[in-house]
């Protein structure tokens, strides 16, 4: 990619701030060139990465969302390191870049105000860099109205096709062995793949692969699309039988920093039992605060007049600061899972930052049993949609 002009470097100088984090005992270093935290700007801003030797690739995000992947120096966001805010609504949005580097990957941040430009002004004009020590004044965030779509995936790729890579990707190996789980993920379209009326199907098959009895297919948003609070749902058809679990759930973005299960957090906005398609289980998930690999749980749930496997249904969170509210087809279970709720069960909050969404089948476990004679294959979990709204 192109170095940035002369001028826009000047600019860097007068206006931006380096944000400098270390990469663990290897001593590693890279800086994240963005405006400074909670600056207010307009039009093009300079966003990348002056990486130390080591650094792989660098994903750079806006509110969450994946924009730009880079593998080759000098790691800048888009065309000359340069993001439009044009694209961007007044008011608040958090700028993210996740490097990789030494065989982990850290985090950096920024958030930016970004306001309206002036009238008359240009398109794609460059901001002008204030006077030394001017104060820039504050932006209101807009004014609270409906909720707005952040990301979507309608899933309406052709029979046999992959989901779409920029949003998901496949999770493959053998997983949960130790929790009794009996099943190979795999990125085959007999596992994964859009069916050509408008869904994704995630197929459960007893047959044999990399040491476990079934095959099925696991997907994550992971690097690509990290959300932080709003609303989460999904419209989703579930399979039944025996030894079954399909699941939509959340997992802390740290898990590529080396924090561990249940450290990161997880929030399973749907589990329905093979066994019991009569119940919904939302549940919380996360560290004990006097002993952080330990796991406590908080959880709602639904038992329905007719299973949930018949048809599909919504099921969502409405996630906030310090709240958590499960709703299954618009409406809400129970109240909200709280800081307070989760502490009485000795539990420490860790729900605050981004997380991945997942999706998957899982088959044979604890709580399930393993499959039996009476279990249909190949098991289908149909995905209507999924939709993430602020």
């Amino acid at each position: 990619m192109p170095r940035l002009p002369a001028a826009l470097g000047l600019l860097l100088l007068a206006v931006h701030a380096f944000l400098t984090a270390h990469a663990g005992a290897a001593g590693a270093r890279v800086r994240l060139v963005a405006p400074r935290n909670d600056a207010s700007v307009c039009g093009k801003v300079a966003f990348l990465i002056r990486p130390a030797r080591g650094v792989r690739r660098v994903a750079f995000a806006v509110d969450g969302h994946v924009r730009d992947v880079d593998r080759r120096s000098p790691f800048a966001f888009g065309r000359a390191g340069l993001l439009d805010t044009a694209g961007l609504r007044p008011g608040t949005h958090r700028l993210a870049a996740r490097v990789w580097l030494r065989g982990r990957a850290i985090t950096l941040r920024r958030a930016i105000r970004v306001r309206a430009p002036a009238a008359g002004s240009p398109p794609g004009a460059e901001p002008t860099a204030p006077a030394p020590g001017a104060q820039l004044a504050p932006v209101s965030d807009p004014p609270p109205g409906e909720p707005e779509p952040v990301w979507a995936d309608e899933f309406n790729g052709p029979a046999g096709a992959p989901p779409d890579p920029s949003k998901w990707s496949f999770d493959t190996g053998r997983w949960g062995a130790s929790a009794g789980e009996q099943q190979d993920y795999t990125d085959r379209a007999a596992n994964v793949s859009t069916d050509g009326a408008g869904h994704l199907r995630i197929v459960a098959r007893p047959e044999a692969s990399g040491g476990a009895a079934y095959t099925s297919g696991r997907i994550e948003t992971r690097d690509k699309f990290e959300p932080r609070f709003g609303r989460v749902e999904a419209r989703i058809k579930v399979p039944a039988g025996r030894g079954l679990l399909p699941a939509f759930w959340l997992l802390g973005y740290d898990l590529d920093e080396g924090a561990s299960w249940p450290q990161a957090g997880e929030v399973d906005v749907m589990e329905i039992t093979g066994n019991d398609p009569f119940t919904w289980y939302g549940t919380v998930h996360g560290p004990r605060e006097k002993a952080p690999d330990s796991d406590v749980s908080e959880q709602r749930s639904v038992r329905a007049r007719s299973a949930f496997s018949d048809d599909f249904h919504v099921y969502a969170i409405d996630w906030r600061e310090n709240a958590i509210q499960f709703l299954v087809d618009g409406r809400s279970v129970d109240g909200p899972v709280t800081p307070a709720s989760f502490a009485s069960r000795g539990g420490r909050w860790v729900f605050n930052r981004p997380f991945f969404l997942v999706l998957n089948v899982a088959v044979g476990n604890r709580w399930t049993g393993p499959p039996d004679a009476t279990t249909p294959w190949p098991a289908a979990m149909l995905v209507d949609w999924v939709r993430v709204y602020r």
